[in-house]
């Protein structure tokens, strides 16, 4: 089991730039001897959303904890990065931007991308070749269309982990959305909604059990 890490473990600020120019802010931890990488994509920053909610901290802190190299940063717009929220239209260049910057600095290790809510749909839109797969949580799969989510022909591994009772796309929902997403599983978590209160433990199970298995893919 991972064992969550005590609260405050240093992180080290960032910056990186998009293709169109943006300087966005990121919290980055490269383990010694890393033998994975992620990329945490933060909710919607319109309703509070950043790279510091307790959820992805937890993520970031568990995943470093075990040897995985992780960079969660803030869309545009946000807290330190730069220019101004674009509603979903441009965000899939900051998350482009965080892959590229976090693969530079582990060249060899498959990055996986993670995602919680808006952050999961834009994470969904990367198809970078260093990316090993994609782990959405709580994806609501309308922030931008579907269709246009790399996910939704790529062959490489999706996960999506969906509470049971989620307030923007049910169990029975997502399953039917990605019923033609190839090579995707779907795990559901009990009594929670899209906000997981309660839940951090199991997310964070969740997605280190998923990123092992991707790393020995």
């Amino acid at each position: 089991m991972l064992t969550l890490p005590s609260a405050g473990m240093a992180h080290d600020v960032v910056t990186f730039t998009t293709a169109d120019g943006v300087a966005l802010e990121g919290l980055l931890a490269v383990p010694p001897d890393a033998w994975g990488a992620a990329v945490i994509c933060h909710p919607h920053p319109q309703f509070g959303g950043s790279m510091r909610a307790p959820l992805l901290v937890a993520i970031a802190e568990g995943l470093d904890r075990i040897g995985v190299a992780v960079l969660r940063f803030n869309f545009r717009g946000v807290e330190r990065s730069g220019s101004v929220h674009a509603d979903g239209s441009l965000e899939h260049l900051d998350v482009a931007a965080a892959v590229s910057h976090l693969s530079g600095l582990v060249p060899g290790i498959g990055v996986t991308v993670v995602g919680w809510s808006f952050g999961a749909d834009l994470a969904a839109t990367v198809d970078d070749a260093v990316v090993n797969g994609w782990i959405l949580v709580a994806a609501p799969l309308r922030s931008i269309p579907p269709a246009e989510m790399a996910t939704a022909t790529d062959r490489r591994a999706k996960h999506l982990i969906v509470p049971e009772h989620d307030q923007f796309l049910s169990p029975e929902d997502a399953r039917t959305a990605v019923a033609d997403w190839p090579n995707t599983t779907v795990q559901v978590l009990l009594d929670c909604d899209h906000f997981l209160a309660g839940a951090t433990a199991e997310v964070r199970e969740s997605i280190a059990a998923v990123i092992r298995q991707l790393a020995l893919a």
